[in-house]
């Protein structure tokens, strides 16, 4: 499959006569910025775009679960649409995917009813920057016990790489975002006390 797929991009660089980086630079721009192009006018190109959007969707769908949970799947889809035709993937992996999402989320018209949403956002895509970051030693709590109180001030320490920080006043975003991920339960009065 991907032989064919290859030797089909490779065709048509051929038929236009052009070279790989023009080839490469009007398949971008046909791709996420609908510019009319011989490749755009192919067939079957929309199918192709069509298939690369939707990839980028269902990797911000599955990277906000606790988003997906709140608003439900279908609006969710309906934001993860805009922000992939604002900021397209810039990398291959798309579990790097949305690293703006919660800002696109407090643009969002239709989240503005849910103004803690992009705060729970930033939460989900903190736990999979955490989830993904680099493995470290983390410190040793008996080696620092043992320092004498004169030494333990000339440490420096350092955070661990999957260490995040979040701080949202406004909203119990926390709360949210653990109810919503099944870490703890909801209370019994719903989410009024909240």
């Amino acid at each position: 499959r991907c032989r064919a797929a290859g030797s089909r991009r490779a065709r048509a660089r051929a038929s236009t006569g052009m070279n790989l980086q023009t080839f490469q630079q009007q398949f971008h721009a046909a791709l996420w910025h609908d510019a009319p192009t011989a490749l755009s006018a192919q067939p079957g190109f929309a199918v192709y775009r069509n298939t690369v959007m939707k990839g980028c969707i269902d990797a911000l769908v599955a990277n906000y679960p606790a988003v997906r949970s709140l608003i439900g799947e279908d609006c969710l889809r309906a934001a993860a649409a805009c922000h992939v035709r604002a900021a397209p993937p810039t990398q291959p992996m798309l579990l790097h995917y949305g690293a703006g999402f919660a800002d696109c989320l407090a643009r969002f018209p239709p989240a503005a009813a849910w103004p803690w949403l992009p705060a729970v956002a930033q939460i989900d895509r903190h736990w999979t920057e955490a989830h993904v970051a680099a493995d470290a030693r983390c410190a040793d709590a008996s080696m620092l016990a043992a320092c004498a109180p004169e030494a333990l001030g000339a440490r420096c320490l350092t955070l661990h790489p999957a260490a995040r920080w979040h701080w949202c006043a406004e909203a119990p975003a926390l709360s949210l975002w653990q109810i919503n991920r099944g870490e703890r339960p909801l209370p019994a009065d719903g989410l009024a006390s909240l």
